[in-house]
């Protein structure tokens, strides 16, 4: 599933893909490995590692003046996802993002966080690392930037996550702040070369190649235990970094570690997404801080609309009606609300989208099939001819309540008619259990009364195919919507 919808608003490549051709004329190196077929497109070939480095370096030097060397066996960071996290950390500091100072835990060769971050914001760094090789092209690259000043690229043993920077910090005075803002994270996901084995023995070979070394692809425990022990640290330090973050490449990550934040009482945490192409990457926040306000993606917000929505795919090949939104929109006004005695108030219509309020004060669509076969067998007995008889048999009238198998269990099947009154010991024949209370059609319902269940209805065309959508209004008749779907469904045939 293409998850580009679902990229951060604010990024620069969510409606605007890569443009090869013009890479390739504006960087050589691009250049060397694009290739171009009949048609004049360009392309690369993403299992390659070099088509991968020269197009990363293309696009932090053509997008962002950024000029970045990545070594031939490191990890080479994918800049649209990378560019996600920089924008969700703006959202978390929208009303204070000037001049803010952060961590970056394992900044890797490139950089890549604190060089964005610095040139997009003008945010300050400390980037730490283990792996010597990426210690040493991260610090170029901080020179050939002239970022030196405020970024610090510092060497750490790995013992701890945080202590070493925040102890540089105390010392360095990158800057007048008592405390830092935020740290960041990107760790290793696995946990030994085994598991990293196993799992791709079970998976299809994917798109792109891996280009990570050892230390950027596993580290004791994986990166759920990585981040529990950023976890514990930030109990010591608590509001000495006002926010703490880490992103993750499993979802299964992310429910242990919001376990482990709970279970030590940080009650002020987040989780977000990170999309691009058909890559999703997750992130978890949290804070000491009750001012802070984590907001939610736009994955999350899409999501939610969904959750709360029945949605229904209606079959092209209906026969009730054409297969158009003005047809389905007049099906659904003179024949599905009114056999259900429904009442609707259009807020928008056109050729590709209808929307309305539906309201019900009686359940007339539960039971449908039973009422049915009822409306059958009373035309059936119309049709035949009736004995003169002064016991006029119950069956026999089809205006009174029919004594079907289903009176014997106990149950009341419910006449079409208004229903008449019986005597004393009629009643007594049809107790029922529980009573479903049901209005005739020549019953009229009071204007005040409150309605028995109010959702909203959209018929949108989406590419070729109208999709039905219902939503609650006010209540909490699940039950109920899924009911009324099922007797849409069953009539869009």
């Amino acid at each position: 599933m293409a998850l580009n919808k679902y990229m951060h608003p604010r990024n620069k490549y969510k409606n605007n893909k890569p443009d090869f051709k013009k890479l390739a004329l504006e960087h050589e190196e691009f250049r060397k490995v694009a290739k171009q077929s009949i048609d004049g497109s360009v392309s690369i070939d993403f299992k390659n590692e070099a088509c991968l480095r020269a197009l990363s370096q293309a696009l932090l030097k053509c997008d962002f003046g950024l000029s970045v060397t990545f070594p031939a066996d490191r990890l080479i960071p994918a800049v649209p996802q990378r560019l996600n996290y920089i924008l969700w950390l703006e959202d978390i500091f929208a009303d204070s993002k000037d001049n803010l100072i952060g961590i970056d835990v394992g900044c890797g060769s490139s950089c890549i966080y604190p060089l964005l971050a610095h040139q997009i914001n003008k945010w300050k760094f400390i980037a730490t690392e283990v792996d010597p090789v990426n210690l040493q092209y991260a610090k170029e690259n901080v020179e050939q930037n002239d970022f030196q000043s405020k970024i610090d690229v510092l060497e750490v043993d790995g013992s701890a996550i945080l202590e070493a920077a925040i102890d540089h910090y105390d010392k360095s005075g990158l800057d007048i702040k008592a405390n830092i803002d935020f740290c960041m994270c990107n760790p290793p996901f696995f946990d030994t070369v085994e598991v990293v084995s196993d799992l791709r023995e079970n998976r299809p070979e994917p798109k792109h190649v891996s280009t990570a070394g050892p230390s950027e692809k596993m580290v004791e425990g994986g990166e759920v235990e990585f981040v529990k022990k950023m976890v514990d640290e930030s109990l010591k330090f608590k509001n000495k970094i006002r926010v703490y973050t880490s992103m993750v490449g499993k979802k299964s990550s992310l429910t242990r570690l919001k376990q482990y934040i709970k279970s030590k009482d940080i009650t002020n945490f987040s989780t977000t997404e990170f999309c691009q192409g058909r890559t999703m990457r997750w992130a978890i926040a949290w804070t000491f801080d009750s001012s802070v306000t984590f907001p939610k993606s736009l994955f999350q917000q899409e999501r939610a609309k969904v959750k709360t929505a029945l949605v229904h795919s209606i079959p092209v090949d209906i026969k009730c009606c054409n297969y158009d939104i003005p047809d389905l929109t007049n099906y659904f006004k003179e024949n599905l609300f009114q056999q259900l005695q429904m009442k609707s108030a259009t807020l928008h219509q056109d050729l590709s989208e209808f929307v309305c309020i539906v309201t019900a004060r009686t359940n007339t669509w539960s039971h449908s099939r039973r009422k049915r076969r009822m409306e059958r067998f009373k035309q059936f007995q119309l049709s035949k001819p009736h004995p003169v008889d002064k016991k006029v048999s119950r069956v026999d009238n089809p205006c009174k309540k029919l004594k079907l198998d289903s009176v014997e269990k106990k149950e009341v099947v419910d006449s079409p008619c208004e229903e008449l009154k019986l005597d004393t010991a009629r009643r007594d024949d049809v107790t029922a259990v529980g009573e479903v209370s049901y209005t005739s059609s020549c019953e009229e319902s009071s204007a005040e009364e409150k309605p028995l269940i109010s959702f909203s209805l959209e018929l949108k065309l989406e590419g070729v195919y109208i999709k039905l959508y219902m939503k609650l209004i006010d209540c909490e008749q699940k039950d109920m919507l899924n009911q009324i779907l099922q007797y849409f469904k069953n009539r869009l045939v």
